[in-house]
């Protein structure tokens, strides 16, 4: 099973861990941010796969690439991470009729 070895906002690894393989392990590297298209410049993600087998990902680490992917696209389209707004509370009716009953 690969292991997350890298996870920045530009770039997420895993890594089957094989002592016995050594630098040769599977590994999934992606990549986010802007690349030289020759005489122009493109944003995009890149997915770089090494070793003899593809690395195994779990489906928590499947959650967390998909997660990964959300927020990189997101940056390369320029969106802002929006912070939750705090949403007032209204009242439920029982609470008002508690209300009404302590004014007598």
């Amino acid at each position: 099973m690969a292991t997350i070895s890298v996870n920045s906002s530009e770039n997420i690894q895993f890594v089957n861990l094989d002592n016995k393989l050594g630098d040769d392990s599977p590994r999934l590297d992606v990549s986010a941010g802007d690349w030289q298209n020759g005489d122009h410049v493109e944003s995009g993600v890149v997915f770089d796969v090494f070793g003899n087998q593809a690395p195994m990902l779990t489906a928590n680490d499947a959650r967390k690439l998909s997660k990964w992917l959300a927020r990189a696209a997101d940056t390369l389209d320029g969106v802002k991470n929006s912070e939750k707004k705090h949403k007032q509370r209204h009242p439920r009716h029982e609470e008002d009729d508690e209300d009404d009953f302590r004014r007598y």
